[in-house]
């Protein structure tokens, strides 16, 4: 890790993309890239919290609870074979990624899905780079 917590591998990236680690692209093209780059950097804890098979099946178990209250950490823990802790744990990664919100009842703690925003930002993502790409192949 650097100094800035990204692995030797991330950094190399990061560099390369700063340095325009593709000359045969237009200026028009490496603005382009360059911004996409900054989308997925922006997108990165959405797509990081999206990325964990239990993640999503908590994220279903939530769009498919029909109570507008949310579930509770133990709701969750009941319907999954995962321990509170485990489940806590989880909800913490969506809850930093925007996906999931919470809403607290007395001791109670209630989780909810409301990703709109970030899933829009992940909608913009890959429709940016559905068009970039296509105007590569076009080429």
């Amino acid at each position: 890790m650097d100094e800035s917590g990204h692995s030797e591998v991330e950094a190399e990236s990061i560099e390369a993309g700063q340095q325009g680690a593709i000359e045969c692209q237009t200026p028009e093209e490496a603005e382009q890239i360059k911004g996409l780059a900054g989308e997925i950097t922006d997108c990165r804890n959405v797509l990081t919290a999206i990325a964990d098979e239990t993640r999503l099946q908590l994220l279903v178990l939530m769009l498919h609870d029909h109570s507008p209250r949310g579930l509770r950490v133990a709701d969750l823990a009941e319907k999954t074979s995962l321990s509170r802790p485990a489940v806590s744990h989880h909800l913490q990664i969506l809850k930093r990624s925007g996906i999931v919100e919470s809403r607290r009842e007395g001791t109670m703690i209630f989780y909810y899905f409301n990703g709109v925003g970030p899933i829009e930002d992940i909608i913009g993502l890959f429709t940016d780079l559905r068009n970039i790409v296509q105007v590569m192949m076009a080429k």
